[in-house]
């Protein structure tokens, strides 16, 4: 074993992943990076087709999580797996760069770091809507690191000492969506370790190609955006936005006037620049933006007519 450079376990959770599986893990093979100083864990979150045999094909850790069915449930049970002092996530449907992890590491340099974001970029520009997405830069790792009101990290491109887990915990099981956010809020609010922006480690996510699966996939963002809300409200929403945060749907409403006001006027610019996928990239992200409201709407109507246990 190579001991200048640290030994990372790269964990990949899988749920029915058997369409984009194969080119994550051929990637993953290709790294450049020693194979002594690494292993890939690939944990199965209880799929139905054969992404179980596929994994099986590639010299890797295969772990099952069966008992939740969650993303992070299965992070968590990669990370009690894992032997290495850097954990490295990435997902599925995402295939890395040859360089990612060498480009990555250089970002711990200071033991004040306790996590590194690369950077995410589109990986194929097979449709109209996929070439949109990538034009406006859908899931950028970049626009994470100034999302209020904390800067997260998206665990499609995510490294973590293993000495945040140990200091705060693993991952919360509970949550669908949002749970990447919230961990990287409790590592900046319960510990002194920062996060580090490296745009040169990259991994290519594969973006959702049609208009339906984009926004079902902006709504889903938005109930984890409303188990945020709800779950940092006292320390960090009403601190910062007073209440805003307990959005009424006259509230989300207002918010979506004038995210139409904005792309509206940026779409102008593509026009007057002939670019075309520019025009209806804008578009699409306020659709996005729409979606994303409807979900934290549809969840916060969900909560008020769940009843209350006793």
């Amino acid at each position: 074993m190579n001991r200048n450079i640290p030994f990372i376990s790269i964990i990949v959770p899988v749920y029915n992943g058997a369409k984009t599986l194969p080119a994550c893990l051929d990637s993953l093979m290709a790294l450049d990076y020693p194979p002594d100083c690494r292993e890939i864990i690939v944990v199965d979150n209880g799929s139905d087709d054969n992404s179980v045999a596929i994994a099986q094909n590639y010299p890797v850790k295969l772990v099952e999580e069966l008992e939740v069915k969650s993303s992070y449930a299965a992070r968590n049970r990669g990370i009690a797996d894992a032997r290495g002092e850097i954990i490295a996530f990435t997902d599925s449907d995402c295939v890395v760069s040859a360089s990612w992890l060498k480009d990555a590491i250089k970002g711990f340099k200071k033991d004040t770091i306790g996590a590194v974001a690369g950077e995410i970029l589109g990986y194929r520009q097979e449709n109209f809507i996929e070439k949109c997405l990538i034009e406006m830069k859908h899931m950028s790792a970049r626009a994470s690191l100034i999302y209020p009101p904390l800067p997260k990290i998206q665990t499609a491109n995510a490294l973590y000492r293993r000495a945040v887990f140990d200091a705060i915990g693993f991952f919360d099981p509970q949550l669908l969506s949002g749970g990447d956010a919230d961990f990287s809020w409790r590592m900046q609010l319960e510990s002194n370790y920062k996060i580090h922006y490296r745009p040169t480690a990259i991994v290519y996510h594969q973006h959702v190609n049609s208009l339906r699966s984009f926004c079902r996939q902006k709504a889903f963002h938005g109930s984890g955006e409303l188990n945020l809300q709800s779950k940092y409200a006292d320390s960090l929403y009403r601190p910062k936005f007073g209440k805003k945060f307990e959005q009424s749907g006259a509230y989300l409403l207002y918010r979506a006037t004038g995210k139409f006001v904005i792309h509206a006027a940026k779409s102008i610019k593509g026009i007057a620049l002939f670019k075309p996928y520019a025009f209806a990239a804008e578009w699409l992200n306020f659709l996005g933006d729409v979606s994303l409201l409807w979900g934290v709407w549809r969840e916060r109507t969900l909560l008020k007519q769940t009843p209350v246990v006793k």
